[in-house]
């Protein structure tokens, strides 16, 4: 029953709102260093992000979008900026990271694509059915295949790509299957996925969220409070500030269930309850997926993240 619910889930969380279908660019950008970084987006509810790194004669794209509209919207915007792609980085095997690859790949031919061995081989086996599910749900907006990833990225490597130098972070599981971040030291900004969203409803349905912890505290830890984080979802911000925000809103969720299930089994009106004083907490967050009631949903897969935890320490 509990991987039905996650089906019928992920149906919802992989599907393109039509509100949010036209892809469009933020204003906005932000310096690192030497270097410009441009955020394009989706607008509204469930919006995902990517990054655009300009370098003096190049660029580098994080992540690439959720569907073949986005992804030739993002093609219009690279092309607007006359200069090369060097390359297309992958964060972690998400449709909503990558459905916009192969569109973008066919404006920018032989583009190389890099992501870990882990986001690979999700991409080849999708052995948790997301982009066959996002294949059949959005119809002719997801591809009917993915862009192959040309290059294996490991912990550690350093990637130059004329003046934009990238160092590769691998932190494996967490709120994805195998998630990356990629650092640009030398201009004090870090890429992070979706370790980090800002001021949003994460999506919590895979069970992973000690692990996704874990990964924030390894973040902050491992690198300066000062260097600015470029998230899945939402704006930018300094990393020091982003990961505290988050720990917050896992430390505030996890209070609230706990409490409840030292009550006695969770019911609707619990949920609700739990639901309620979370978003009175954190109040106007907008959805990183349009998924119908995704706070509820949340609070029930956490729940049992957090029962299975203690009845395996028994």
């Amino acid at each position: 029953m509990k991987y039905l619910l996650l089906i019928l889930l992920l149906a919802a969380f992989f599907s393109h709102a039509q509100a949010s279908d036209q892809a469009q660019a933020n204003n906005n950008q932000a310096q690192a260093g030497d270097l410009s970084v441009h955020r394009f987006h989706e607008a509204g509810e469930g919006s995902v992000n990517t990054w655009i790194i300009e370098g003096a004669d190049g660029l580098v794209l994080i992540d690439a979008q959720r569907t073949k509209s986005a992804g030739d919207a993002l093609a219009k915007k690279v092309m607007a900026l006359q200069k090369p792609l060097r390359a297309i980085l992958v964060t972690h095997p998400h449709p909503d990271h990558i459905g916009g690859l192969p569109r973008v790949l066919a404006a920018f031919p032989k583009t190389p694509v890099y992501s870990s061995q882990g986001a690979k081989q999700e991409m080849l086996s999708d052995s948790l059915g997301v982009f066959a599910f996002a294949k059949r749900v959005n119809g002719d907006a997801f591809p009917e295949s993915l862009a192959p990833i040309t290059h294996i990225t490991k912990n550690g490597d350093r990637l130059a790509f004329g003046d934009i130098r990238i160092e590769v972070r691998e932190l494996g599981a967490g709120e994805s299957i195998d998630m990356t971040v990629f650092l640009l030291e030398s201009n004090n900004a870090i890429f992070v996925g979706d370790i980090l969203d800002n001021n949003m409803v994460g999506y919590l349905l895979e069970q992973r969220t000690g692990k996704w912890i874990a990964q924030i505290n390894l973040l902050v830890n491992a690198h300066s409070p000062s260097l600015t984080a470029f998230p899945g979802h939402g704006a930018s911000a300094p990393l020091q500030t982003l990961a505290s925000l988050q720990k917050k809103w896992f430390g505030d969720l996890y209070s609230l269930i706990k409490q409840a299930l030292s009550e006695g089994e969770l019911n609707d009106a619990k949920i609700d309850k739990i639901a309620t004083a979370f978003a009175q907490k954190h109040p106007n967050q907008l959805v990183v997926a349009p998924i119908p009631d995704l706070m509820k949903l949340n609070i029930k897969a956490v729940a049992d993240e957090i029962t299975r935890e203690k009845q395996s320490a028994h």
